[in-house]
């Protein structure tokens, strides 16, 4: 049958061979080897192998005996895009008080104090959305909300003062 080479799994006594040009040296400790890496004696483009790998690598290329960086766990969480911090990966959600911006902007043409609701809600929006660093959408819709809401305010001013004027010149 087949070497047994649980003995290389289950060790922390595994072994390593390196080359150093053309003459192949080892077995050594992986211990020995890092602070050969440490120190310099062996390179990152010096090829090594140990029992269970198929080929010869270059050091580089192999985590475990790279000291300089920490090998990274094939569980370790993923990389964070546009280097925003793992809290911020989310979902953007739309602003409330946009929704409520823009509906009573448009029923603001039905009754007057609900452009007044327009405006206020429409502010307010915007300010939570500014503050949120992208997790509250619906900055177009508290734009209309508010334009909405001071159209009907001006249009109902504007009415306002032609009847006051009308009723005005009819006394006179």
């Amino acid at each position: 049958m087949g070497a047994d080479i649980s003995p290389f799994i289950f060790s922390n006594k595994m072994q390593w061979y390196y080359s150093k040009g053309a003459i192949q040296l080892g077995p050594i400790s992986q211990g020995e080897l890092t602070a050969k890496i440490a120190s310099g004696e062996v390179t990152a483009v010096d090829l090594v192998w140990r029992e269970g790998m198929s080929a010869w690598l270059p050091v580089a290329s192999m985590p475990e005996l790279n000291a300089s960086e920490p090998s990274q766990s094939p569980y370790a969480p993923p990389s964070v895009r546009d280097n925003a911090p793992q809290y911020l990966q989310f979902i953007p959600r739309t602003c409330g008080l946009a929704t409520a911006s823009l509906i009573c902007g448009i029923l603001g043409f039905l009754c007057f104090p609900v452009g007044i609701a327009a405006i206020v809600c429409g502010h307010l929006a915007l300010s939570a959305i500014s503050k949120s660093d992208g997790y509250l959408t619906g900055r177009g819709m508290a734009i209309a909300g508010l334009i909405c809401g001071y159209l009907m305010i001006t249009f109902n001013v504007f009415i306002v003062a032609v009847a006051i004027f009308s009723s005005m010149s009819k006394a006179h």
